[in-house]
Formats: C-alpha cells, structure tokens, sequence
C-alpha cells in the first residue's frame, strides 16, 4: 500500500518537471506540425503515421511527433517490425511508443508493456486504444521474470533506467538465451563501459551483439526534409529534434544464434 502511494507521488512530481520543462516546446510546435483539424500523428520512421500523445509528461514529445526519436536504433526497430515476434516484452515502456508502435507494426505480435510509473501504465492503454491494437497490448508494473512467456520467437525491448545490470542477468533469469534483446544503458563513462562489457561477457556466447552510440540528426534531417522544411525553419528543426541524451548513450542489439538446418 505503501509503496503504490510512493510510485503515485513520485511520477506526479517526475511528470510535473517534465511539463515544466518542455511544455513551452510542445505549444510552440504543435500548429507548426498539425493542422487545428488533424489528429496528432508520428510523421516519419518505423511508426509513420502512429496516433500519438499531445503531451510532455515523459520529456520533449517533439522528437517522436517528428519521428527522429532514437534515429540510432531506427533500422533494427524497422527490422523487428518485419521479424513479426510471436511476443515482445517492453521493459521500461514509458507512455508507450514503442509497445504499441511495435503492436501496430506487427500484426500477429503480443506485446506485454511494464513500467513502475502509474501514469505511464495508464497512458499506454489509451494509446493502444487509439491506435486500435489493445486486445495485443498487456500492461504491467513490473517484469523481473521472463518464464512465463510462452515459448517461441521472442523479443524483449528493454529501457529501465539504470537497472540494465541488475535484470539481464542469464544466472538468475536463464530464459534470456530464449530472447532477442534491445537494451539501452543509461550508465556515463567508465560505468558504462563496464556495464557493456559485462553484459557482452553473459550473452557473447549466445547471441550476436551489434552497438550503436548516440549521432547527431543530420542524416535525419537530410533524408526527411520534404516532411518538415515547409512546417520549421533550419532553427526550429534542432530544437525539436533534441533528446536532451548525453555525450555516451549506448545501445546493444543482441539477437539469437540461432541454429538454421542443413
């Protein structure tokens, strides 16, 4: 009881800062990309046309009505949309946008969405509600098991905010080795070094691991001109394309050897 008014306090007060700091972002941007009529809508990338949120309760909302958010990882997103996963595990879900884009870009995928946030949880459910694929969207508080996900071609999607060490840990959940996993680390420097290491050290052997750093959004910016040019100027376009990450942001991409008959 407790600790379910704890998560309460703490996401209003985390979400209050977020508005705080990025609401004045979102008016300015919302008529320079919609129209007063038009439903907001993910305007590039894997999820193009994505009903999405109009709020910046979880950080600046721009990047994703844009669709450059996470520009990095873009291409093994747009692969794991093709894969067509039986079941996709989103750890650390946030309000959604990749377990229900992952759910509206793969039909026959079951998407099980955790987060400790209540207001998180909640907004997931709207979206997959809008986005019309709730019956295939699951939302939980927490995931440290993974045994009960039916065997199979499964993806776990994790973002958990410096509890990467702590969780893909195969000695203590052995069912890892059964998963495709995309992790964001969230440790700086040294530490995250470490951490990288560590989890190459207990999948190497099991999966191919692929890395990818944080870039700027040039490429981005070039590739999708036609889409923005006539709604931001060259000023605006960096600011609402702006993540706000660090210099070190790391992704891995450790996907199955899986065995192929002869």
């Amino acid at each position: 009881m407790f600790k379910a008014v704890f998560d309460r306090a703490h996401s209003f007060r985390n979400h209050q800062v977020h508005r705080k700091l990025f609401e004045r972002t979102r008016k300015y941007f919302l008529p320079k990309l919609y129209g007063s009529t038009e439903d907001v809508r993910v305007l590039t990338g894997p999820f193009a046309g994505m009903k999405y949120h109009n709020t910046s309760s979880f950080g600046p909302i721009t990047p994703k009505w844009l669709g450059s958010y996470e520009w990095e990882i873009q291409d093994l997103v747009e692969r794991m949309c093709g894969d067509q996963y039986e079941n996709i595990v989103n750890a650390g879900s946030a309000e959604g946008y990749y377990a229900v884009g992952l759910a509206w870009r793969s039909p026959r995928s079951n998407v099980l969405a955790f987060d400790i946030d209540p207001l998180a949880r909640r907004e997931v459910v709207e979206l997959a509600k809008q986005n019309g694929v709730n019956d295939r969207v699951e939302v939980g508080s927490a995931c440290w098991r993974l045994d009960w996900v039916p065997p199979g071609k499964n993806l776990l999607f994790v973002d958990i905010e410096g509890a990467e060490g702590d969780f893909l840990d195969p000695q203590t959940t052995p069912y890892l080795l059964q998963f495709d996993i995309l992790v964001e680390l969230h440790e700086l420097a040294r530490s995250a070094r470490h951490l990288e290491r560590l989890l190459r050290d207990r999948f190497a052997a099991t999966h191919v691991i692929e890395r990818r750093t944080q870039t700027d959004r040039t490429e981005w910016q070039s590739r999708n001109r036609k889409v923005w040019c006539k709604r931001l100027t060259d000023e605006d376009i960096l600011r609402a394309t702006n993540e706000f990450r660090t210099e070190h942001q790391v992704w891995l991409w450790m996907s199955l050897r899986r065995q192929h008959p002869s």
